[in-house]
Formats: C-alpha cells, sequence, structure tokens
C-alpha cells in the first residue's frame, strides 16, 4: 500500500512540476515580449523555454525524484532536453492525427495528446533520467540485436553479458528488437527500440535511450559503424569524457556491395579494386572510427583493411578471434569412431549473397553422383532463400535438398552432431560461429581462405573463394573419407587458452576497463 501511496505522490509531483513550468513559460513569454524584447516573440519564446526548461529540471531533479546525486548531471541536463524535445515531437505528431484524421476538435485533440505524451515523459524521466546510479566500472552496450533475435552478434553480446554479471560489472544492453518490451536480467538490464519503427523515429529514439543509458557508464561499447557506432559517436561527441569502443564483426560496406550486385569479390580484393572510396558508408565508417579510443575486430584481415584504407592507427586497433564454444573436446576420449548413420552436408546461417549457399548447392549437384547417398542441410532464413529453392527445384537431386527454418541454439547442435560435413561457404568469412561451434564438436567443415578463424584450418579443408571447382573437389574428398577426422581434435585443441572466454574477458577487462 506505501508503495502505492508513493507511485501516486510521485506521480502527483510530476504533475505539478509540469503545470508550473507551464505557468512560467507562459508568463516569460509575455514579460519578455511585451517590455524587454520589443515584441519579438520568437526570440522571448525561446529565452522562455530556456528558462522554464531549467526551472523544471532542477524542480524534478531535486523535489519530484529526489535525485540528490551531482556526478554527471550535466549528462542529466541534456538527456532532460533530448526527452523534452522528443515529447514535444511526439506531441505535435498525435495532435496532426487526431485532428487530420480522426476529426476531433482541436483543443480535446491537444488534451488527449498531452495525456499520452506526459505518461511517455514519465517513464522516460523515471527509468533513463533520474534515480539511476553511476557505475564507475560499468559498459553500456549499444547492440543492433540481442536474443531472442538470432544471430552471431547477439549470441556474443549475450555471452559477455553473462560474463560481465558473474564478475558483478553492471551492464546496460540498447537493442533494436521486434520485441516490445525491455527486460530485467541477471545483472543487466536490456532496452529494447521497436524495430518496426519508421528509420528516421526509430534512431531518434535509439539515440535518446542510448544516450540516457550512457550517462550512468564511463564506457559506450558499440557493435558496428553505422546502426550503433554511430549513434554512440554522437553521444560521445555531447559526452566527451565517456570512452568509446567499436567491435566490427564483419565489413559492411562491402556486404552492401556483395548483396546489390555490385561486386563477387572477397573482401580484401574488393578494397585493393579501389572501388569503395566514394560511397557514404566508407566516409561515414571512416570518421566513427577515427573518434573512437579503440577498434575491435576479430581477424587480422580486417585490421590490415582499416589501417591501409580507413587510414586508422594501427594502435588503435585491436585483434580479439572469437573463442570456442563451451563444448570441451579436449575431454572427449575419441571423436575419429563417432561416424553419422546418414551422411549430411550442413549450412546454418543467413542466407544471404556473400554466404553463397548457391554455390554449395550447385556444388552439390555437380558431384552428386560421386557422393551419394548424401543430403545437404540448409538451416537458415533470409532474403535469397526463394532463389535458393529455385535452384533447387530445377536439379535432378532436389530430393537430396532440404531448407529448414533457423533452430534453437540446442537443436542446432544436435544437428551438426549427426553431420558429416559442416561447409561455409562464404565469399569471406571474418570468424564463423557455426565452424567454430562445428569443430568443438568434431566436425570436419570446409570453409574459404578467406577467413579470419580462430583456428588455423588444413590445406584440406579450405578453398579459394573464385574457385568452384576446388569447391566441389574438396567437398568429394572429405565425404569419400579422404581426410581423417580424427584429426579435428588435435587443431581445437592445440592452443585452447587463446580460444576459451576466459582469455577473451581477460582482454576485454582491459579494453573495457572493468
Amino acid at each position: 500500500m506505501a508503495s502505492i501511496f508513493t507511485t501516486h505522490k510521485l506521480v502527483v509531483k510530476y504533475i505539478t512540476t509540469g503545470v508550473l513550468s507551464a505557468l512560467i513559460d507562459f508568463v516569460l513569454l509575455y514579460v519578455f515580449t511585451e517590455y524587454l524584447f520589443n515584441h519579438r516573440y520568437i526570440l522571448s519564446a525561446v529565452f522562455a523555454f530556456t528558462v522554464s526548461l531549467s526551472v523544471a529540471f532542477i524542480i524534478q531533479k531535486y523535489w519530484t525524484f529526489g535525485d540528490y546525486s551531482e556526478h554527471n548531471i550535466h549528462g542529466q541536463l541534456f538527456s532532460y532536453l533530448l526527452t523534452v524535445i522528443f515529447i514535444l515531437l511526439l506531441n505535435l505528431l498525435i495532435l496532426f492525427l487526431l485532428v487530420q484524421y480522426v476529426h476531433l476538435y482541436y483543443l480535446f485533440a491537444q488534451l488527449l495528446a498531452i495525456c499520452v505524451t506526459g505518461t511517455v515523459g514519465f517513464v522516460i524521466n523515471v527509468r533513463n533520467v533520474f534515480h539511476k546510479p553511476y557505475y564507475p566500472s560499468g559498459v553500456v552496450v549499444a547492440a543492433g540485436i540481442f536474443p531472442p533475435d538470432v544471430g552471431g552478434p547477439a549470441s556474443h553480446i549475450y555471452r559477455l553479458a553473462e560474463e560481465m554479471a558473474k564478475l558483478n560489472v553492471r551492464t546496460t544492453i540498447v537493442t533494436y528488437s521486434h520485441l516490445r518490451h525491455d527486460t530485467i536480467e541477471g545483472g543487466y538490464d536490456v532496452i529494447r527500440v521497436n524495430a518496426n519503427l519508421p528509420l528516421p523515429i526509430r534512431g531518434i529514439v535509439y539515440l535518446i535511450l542510448l544516450f540516457t543509458s550512457a550517462v550512468n557508464y564511463p564506457v559506450i561499447f558499440a557493435q558496428d559503424i553505422t546502426s550503433t557506432g554511430l549513434p554512440a559517436l554522437i553521444v560521445k561527441r555531447f559526452l566527451p569524457q565517456k570512452k568509446l569502443i567499436i567491435r566490427i564483426g564483419g565489413d559492411l560496406l562491402w556486404e552492401r556491395y556483395v548483396e546489390s550486385g555490385r561486386t563477387k569479390l572477397s573482401v580484401a580484393d574488393f578494397y585493393r579494386a579501389g572501388n569503395y572510396k566514394r560511397d557514404l558508408i566508407f566516409r561515414l565508417g571512416k570518421t566513427v572510427m577515427c573518434y573512437a579510443d579503440k577498434i575491435i575486430v576479430p581477424a587480422d584481415f580486417l585490421k590490415d583493411i582499416y589501417v591501409r584504407y580507413y587510414k586508422v592507427s594501427e594502435e588503435k586497433i585491436v585483434v580479439l578471434k572469437n573463442p570456442l564454444p563451451d563444448i570441451n573436446l579436449c575431454d572427449i576420449v575419441s571423436t575419429s569412431a563417432e561416424r553419422p548413420s546418414e551422411r549430411i552436408i550442413l549450412f546454418a546461417g543467413r542466407f544471404i549473397k556473400f554466404k553463397n549457399v548457391s554455390g554449395l548447392i550447385n556444388s552439390f549437384i555437380s558431384i552428386y553422383d560421386e557422393i551419394k547417398p548424401v543430403k545437404l542441410l540448409l538451416i537458415g532464413e533470409g532474403p535469397e532463400r526463394d532463389s535458393y529453392l529455385e535452384i533447387i527445384n530445377k536439379s535432378p537431386v532436389a530430393s537430396s535438398i532440404e531448407i529448414i527454418p533457423t533452430l534453437p541454439h540446442e537443436e542446432l547442435l544436435g544437428k551438426i552432431k549427426k553431420a558429416s560435413l559442416c561447409v561455409c561457404a562464404s565469399w569471406t568469412e571474418p570468424n564463423s560461429n557455426f565452424i567454430l561451434e562445428s569443430l568443438s564438436l568434431g566436425r570436419p567443415v570446409l570453409l574459404t581462405r578467406s577467413n579470419g578463424l580462430s583456428v588455423n584450418l588444413p590445406e584440406e579443408l579450405l578453398f579459394s573463394y573464385d574457385n568452384q571447382k576446388e569447391f566441389a573437389d574438396k567437398m568429394k574428398y572429405i565425404l569419400v573419407g579422404g581426410y581423417d577426422a580424427s584429426q579435428i581434435k588435435k587443431l581445437v585443441c592445440s592452443g585452447t587458452e587463446k580460444l576459451s572466454w576466459e582469455y577473451l574477458m581477460s582482454r576485454y577487462k582491459k579494453i573495457l576497463n572493468f
């Protein structure tokens, strides 16, 4: 009962402060216009708004919310200003929609708009501006995706948050998501921005929530250079004392060129060709990386590209390769005797062009008569799915190729255990989690030489991205028993101390300063 009373009391204080602020604004607008600025009402409105906003902030902070902390007060003020601007724009939008399309009387429409925006403003101020402690060794993570959304970056950030929670390091994750609610996990918060919002609104909401979260942490950890890196850079420009770290898991510019059909080169050959210099993403990426304090990449060749072509200082870039999963193959007595009852070639990942799944399908079709009976299983989702189905349906071996949607992680591991060969046919692959999991389960793999894998694969398991015949021949070689699968254990277990999450966290601890 006491908590209900306290909440109601807080709401009353919030409304009282809002009314008082509005009265101050109206009175000052009149005084400035009539007596000080010679009827220049626009200038008067600016000064009146500034004064009323400052007074409202002080009253909200110290009286309404009882927040007496002085640390990062300038950040709180700017967060409050952003909230006010957002609420103002939202109010105008609601007013326009209610009058223009619902045909309500404008005063009644404004009353409804005030009720809605007042509630939104209250929630933002409670959760993101006031009453938030400062975590001197914490991190705010600007993520593009996070579980339950599926993908390597989502899995990586989830595991990082879990590991940081074990070390009692506080973390807030701001992410785009199709979920409509935030969550508080064990030791970290997840703030979700609706990915279905129109792009400009989505970006503004993300920026506001990232800013109001970053106020309470010394480090901002962004997961790419555009959707999260750019908002993180804007936040840093207003809060220069914050440390900006960016992790780049793959090259966005190259991926965009591949997906639009403008190149079929590997990422290294693409940059050597030099057709990128006028691209907006290149210039944007160069700016973001220039202002970052540290840049983390999972592969040496990505570091070389950003040093050579983006002119980023070599000392600024750190290579941290993806760790092996926790499946400890080194504790398995023997994997050579394990042989799946049904021969399966497996791919799991996004159905996009640079993954080169169409090349995998065509190679499988070309050698099917020499390796049958065998099945090609493709697990994933994406825009290229229909084009894969078209190739499959036209082939004489369609019954031996199956496409199924993305599976929960445990089910995927079960499929990997049963596979005879796990393939990642990408033209370039910085560090495939699917391949790492396959190796950890003792499965033979096939991967392009243009990779940044944390395990050094022998030539038998590598192919050139632009050599379709070599790709097909290597598949055939592995499947007919030319490669001794028992060698996988030796590959995985050599130097595992630098392929573990324990090692990765020791590096993160220094870089993220916790």
